[in-house]
């Protein structure tokens, strides 16, 4: 979700596995479909949201913009369950982030239901406390 007063264009930013910004498999976004709600197609508005899904992604998307990456797994061929989501810029500045606080088998644990795991507020930080589990919303 864009957090900010004004438009973002994502088609710089990277999504990867690692916190290291020198890992290999960082996968840069790709348009997929959706509007974003500004120009040019990879732009993300003030309070709009993104999904982002490997190539062969067929699920619903809601009214989100759909980012994709360049092959069919997300990061580092494919996301674990005890992995970290990192979220870079154009500049390679990290934007946002899961599971990246100090023990990554901290609750929540994915692997124990059958659920979305969710931020509880956009603007939360990225700690165990901040995540729970909810029915999934791709896109809304």
């Amino acid at each position: 979700m864009n957090l900010g007063p004004g438009d973002v264009d994502l088609a710089a930013f990277t999504l990867a596995d690692s916190v290291d910004p020198e890992a290999p498999g960082a996968d840069p976004l790709l348009y997929f479909s959706g509007d974003g709600g500004c120009a040019p197609s990879t732009c993300l508005a003030p309070g709009r949201k993104a999904l982002l899904v490997g190539s062969l992604y067929e699920g619903p998307v809601g009214d989100a913009l759909v980012l994709r990456t360049d092959d069919n797994a997300l990061a580092n061929a494919g996301l674990g369950n005890f992995e970290a989501v990192v979220l870079r810029d154009d500049l390679g500045e990290l934007r946002s982030s899961y599971r990246v606080w100090r023990d990554p088998l901290a609750a929540p644990d994915p692997a124990t239901q059958e659920a979305a795991l969710v931020r509880v507020a956009p603007e939360a930080p990225d700690a165990p406390e901040s995540w729970d589990f909810a029915a999934p919303s791709p896109g809304l």
